[in-house]
């Protein structure tokens, strides 16, 4: 479990880096909190996991066309 919470407090830092120097709706918020999504996920903190992957959807369908491949 150690190496999960060190990956989530590297994922953290960087979102916070994030808030601080982009725009709420950048991709990189999007692959952000996606990235901590999949560690609380590992984790199996399933409901924590499902609120940053909704971050995530919620900024990415919101930048990119509906037919952007990713």
């Amino acid at each position: 479990m150690g190496e999960y919470t060190r990956a989530l407090g590297y994922h953290e830092k960087a979102l916070h880096i994030f808030q601080r120097t982009l725009s709420a709706n950048h991709p990189m918020m999007a692959t952000c909190y996606f990235l901590i999504g999949t560690v609380y996920e590992s984790m199996n903190q399933n409901s924590e996991a499902l609120l940053h992957f909704d971050k995530a959807l919620y900024i990415r369908t919101r930048v990119f066309p509906s037919h952007h491949p990713d």
